[in-house]
């Protein structure tokens, strides 16, 4: 407790205040409907850091620009306060503390007096079950409108998604069959084209649930015209007016702890009913994880969505090893460090965790079997 106010309160009180902290600390942010937009902590314009106006994410922001698991890559307001002014949410305790001291001076809760005190916290705990109340309701809908979305699709065989994981040099053919939680369909919205486009997608499941749907939006521009001359290249989808969009990918549905199931190998069970002492695979993205298993078939191959997602997999007791499947980044990358936090976390959790990467020439598994090192475009 501090001053008869706790620290949960006071993230609480300031996340309401979401419209008067964000100019306050970072001048440069401009509003843009439902969100604030500025490009990083230190107050550079652009938009890739994005802070929620309204809705039970009031207050939460997430810099696109930062790997994924890293302290910089999102968090509440209390956060983005120690990141701008008191150095940053890694220095520890005593940054933390001077950012709970900021804010509550901020809001105005030193020496309340007792009436005054129970004013305030009686409409923060009436702000905080409203909030979990519509979270819940959120996270519902999203949830039934992401597993609509893989419903509705086509199984992946003959399909440009089947193509383009070709053109990554895995071949569902060869491989005997296609991984039944991918899919395809050619209109899926990608936000930031504003439009409806072609999608690889696949089935993020969470203790045998699906929770969300990952989507790889692709780019089909040939294939309607394809002949006897060879397979199309589907690649993912590009910005026409750059080349490239920010994110290829992105998925519907909070799918903290779930996993996208790439590969049983010779077990028929699913993931969270796995018999004892299997090993399980896992790799980052889709690409890696069947990489894998088309060079290895035999065995049970996840993919985590994400590097951040990875450390709090849901994984089923009894199973054997946690085989991370690793990449090559550059000695500065933050990756390294998020790819270590992973380690640490699985470990923290009981699990006999193991580590493989390709050859050093590649940045990844996918990479080595394309037979492209690093620096080859």
């Amino acid at each position: 407790m501090s001053g008869g106010i706790s620290e949960a309160e006071i993230a609480t009180a300031l996340n309401a205040r979401v419209d008067t902290v964000v100019p306050k600390l970072l001048s440069a942010a401009r509003c843009d409907r439902r969100f604030w937009l500025i490009g990083s902590v230190d107050n550079d314009p652009g938009q890739s850091l994005k802070v929620n106006r309204t809705g039970h994410n009031q207050g939460l922001w997430t810099d696109f620009s930062a790997p994924d698991g890293t302290d910089e890559r999102g968090g509440d307001l209390i956060k983005l306060v120690c990141m701008v002014l008191f150095g940053g949410w890694s220095r520890g305790k005593d940054a933390r503390s001077q950012a709970f001291a900021w804010a509550k001076s901020f809001l105005g809760f030193d020496d309340l007096p007792p009436e005054r005190l129970k004013t305030v916290q009686r409409d923060i705990a009436e702000r905080q079950a409203k909030a979990i109340d519509d979270a819940a309701r959120e996270e519902a809908a999203k949830r039934d409108r992401a597993w609509q979305l893989w419903r509705d699709a086509d199984g992946i065989p003959r399909t440009p998604a089947a193509s383009y994981l070709q053109g990554r040099g895995i071949d569902l053919e060869q491989l005997g069959k296609a991984p039944g939680s991918l899919r395809y369909r050619p209109d899926v919205w990608c936000a930031e084209r504003r439009a409806k486009v072609p999608a690889m997608l696949a089935a993020i499941i969470r203790d045998g649930v699906h929770v969300g749907t990952h989507r790889t939006y692709l780019d089909i521009s040939g294939w309607s015209h394809r002949d006897k001359s060879g397979p199309v290249k589907v690649v993912k989808i590009r910005d026409p007016s750059n080349g490239k969009l920010k994110s290829h990918k992105s998925s519907l549905g909070r799918f903290s702890g779930g996993h996208i199931p790439l590969w049983k190998g010779d077990r028929a069970e699913t993931l969270h009913k796995l018999a004892p002492g299997t090993p399980v695979y896992l790799s980052e993205g889709i690409e890696d994880g069947l990489s894998i298993a088309f060079k290895r078939p035999t065995l049970r191959v996840v993919a985590g969505v994400s590097l951040g997602n990875m450390g709090g997999l849901v994984l089923p007791d009894g199973m054997g090893p946690l085989v991370l499947i690793g990449q090559n980044d550059d000695s500065d990358s933050p990756a390294i460090a998020a790819f270590e936090r992973v380690v640490q976390r699985q470990q923290e959790a009981g699990r006999h965790v193991q580590t493989i990467f390709p050859p050093a020439e590649f940045k990844d598994f996918n990479d080595w079997l394309c037979g492209k090192p690093k620096g080859v475009a």
